[in-house]
């Protein structure tokens, strides 16, 4: 199996997985195994149980069922860059610039049942340079600007202290700017249920749903694991944040030993898809593929109690990009040499 198959195999579960705007896993409830980073003040000023409340047990039963909690918005805003990337011969140059920006509000139901409603837009500016892959004539730019934005619910329900479950569904548009919006929608959906085996490891398991521009859409299983492996250690498989726009599915570790400093590596596969505008010079409403497979590491720092920033850095082994015409057939398909990436990220909690 070549490695754009692998991506493609992946890149279902992880665009449907985050598109409702669960930035780390189909579920991961605030009680997942991580060691408690809250002030010591914060953690005194928790609500104690009422009378009526559900019971609270031991930590060795799992995570505690959460009392009612505010409606809580989070905004990450980020920027990404992807360094030269050349094709073999004369194909030419590529560097990409991606500026992600979501916003996210879970609005608490009751005890167990939590609403969230997210948007996220990603900007990736294109820098083609002396680039013939997609042309036997004159370097010609494929794409210079595109646009990924989705708009998503999610329900989540808590059952008990073992069980959760999450159910989203999603929209979204990705392409050119010119191009038509109908035909650059996409839509998914995701339905997933998560098992607290003790305190520091969960699974999960669903099903994901996503449509792809001129192509079939992707079902997929939606496997998830979750462990702490020490009081500073854990490490996640699933959907892991390692770039903007399109998520990326893989394996994550992180430590948080030092104070306000998690430190963390990531490895996993990251698509994106572009419908392009009918007037663009080599593909008429044709589809442009970028295909990533990143390997990196990121510090992630807590610079107040609602601010969070990540230095992140990539090696990209393998990058790919793959250009159609309006019905979905090859053009071309173009490996680049394995290059770099570096980003930051600023999340906000109000």
């Amino acid at each position: 199996m070549t490695v754009r198959r692998l991506i493609l195999s992946a890149v279902g579960l992880a665009a449907a997985a985050s598109a409702a705007g669960q930035a780390v896993s189909p579920i991961e409830p605030s009680d997942s195994p991580r060691r408690d980073r809250q002030p010591q003040a914060q953690q005194q000023a928790q609500p104690q149980a009422q009378p009526g409340d559900p019971a609270q047990p031991s930590p060795a039963d799992g995570p505690r069922i959460p009392r009612a909690r505010p409606i809580t918005v989070s905004v990450d805003l980020g920027a990404y860059y992807d360094a030269v990337g050349e094709g073999d011969g004369a194909v030419g140059e590529v560097r990409t610039l991606r500026l992600p920006a979501s916003a996210t509000i879970q609005i608490p139901l009751n005890q167990r049942n939590f609403f969230s409603f997210s948007v996220d837009q990603t900007s990736s500016f294109y820098d083609f340079e002396n680039f013939t892959g997609f042309s036997n004539f004159a370097p010609q730019d494929p794409l210079d600007y595109g646009l990924e934005s989705n708009v998503g619910v999610s329900l989540l329900h808590i059952y008990d202290q073992k069980w959760a479950f999450f159910g989203s569904i999603s929209a979204g548009f990705a392409g050119e700017l010119g191009a038509d919006f109908q035909d650059g929608l996409t839509y998914g959906g995701n339905a997933s249920a998560r098992y607290q085996l003790n305190q520091d490891v969960a699974i999960g398991l669903g099903v994901t749903f996503r449509t792809r521009i001129e192509e079939d859409p992707f079902v997929f299983p939606a496997p998830s694991l979750d462990v702490q492996a020490t009081d500073y250690t854990s490490f996640h498989l699933g959907v892991v944040d390692g770039g903007p726009g399109a998520p990326t599915i893989g394996l994550r570790v992180e430590n948080d030993a030092f104070e306000d400093v998690t430190l963390g590596a990531f490895f996993g596969v990251r698509f994106h898809q572009f419908r392009l505008a009918e007037d663009n010079d080599i593909a008429s409403a044709g589809i442009l593929e970028d295909f990533i497979l990143p390997l990196g590491g990121f510090a992630r720092f807590e610079l107040s109690e609602n601010v969070d920033l990540t230095a992140t850095a990539s090696f990209i082994p393998h990058r790919e990009l793959k250009l159609q015409n309006s019905n979905g057939v090859d053009i071309n398909d173009i490996e680049l040499h394995p290059s770099a990436s570096i980003g930051v990220g600023v999340e906000i909690a109000i």
